[in-house]
């Protein structure tokens, strides 16, 4: 015969509930972070992957002259380093809104037979903190091209975005 003891509490169940939600909810955010700080990959020197990675660490790292060396001539041709700068001082290194963590992941290197590549690459976004996360994904083709044995970028970027139309003087 059943007792007071067995008596049923639903007071009692939803705060067992509720305190599993909040540990499987902490457990994720916990795994999201862990899991989405992977390390930098290393790519061979002289490959196309690594003249990008140079010119993406220099971008972010706010060093216009590295970045602005690792367009090609026809960039070069298109955009001087001082529009360069007064675009980078117009939008920052990125097209991101500002508060955005951003990784971006080479997923791969088509080569042609032209001396030029076409590199393959993932944007992830990612803004707000704790709960209140947003995150975007996108893909992007950057055109690299060799230009006396060195690869260098095909297209005007701020960061991993096409770089704004310059306004004629």
């Amino acid at each position: 015969m059943a007792g007071p003891a067995s008596a049923h509490h639903p007071g009692r169940s939803i705060a067992i509930i509720g305190g599993v939600v909040v540990l499987l909810v902490v457990a994720a955010v916990v795994a999201a972070l862990t899991l989405g700080s992977r390390g930098e990959t290393t790519f061979p020197a002289g490959s196309p992957q690594a003249a990008f990675q140079a010119y993406y660490r220099a971008s972010q790292a706010g060093d216009l002259t590295t970045a602005y060396g690792s367009f090609s001539q026809s960039v070069h041709a298109q955009m001087s380093p001082e529009q360069y700068a007064q675009l980078a001082s117009s939008y920052g290194s990125s097209m991101a809104p500002p508060g955005t963590t951003q990784r971006l992941t080479i997923n791969e290197v088509v080569t042609h037979a032209s001396a030029s590549a076409t590199l393959y690459v993932t944007v992830e976004r990612v803004s707000g903190s704790g709960l209140d996360v947003s995150r975007f994904t996108y893909d992007r083709q950057i055109w690299m091209v060799q230009e006396d044995g060195a690869w260098k970028i095909g297209e005007a970027l701020l960061g991993v975005d096409p770089a704004p139309l310059l306004k004629a003087p």
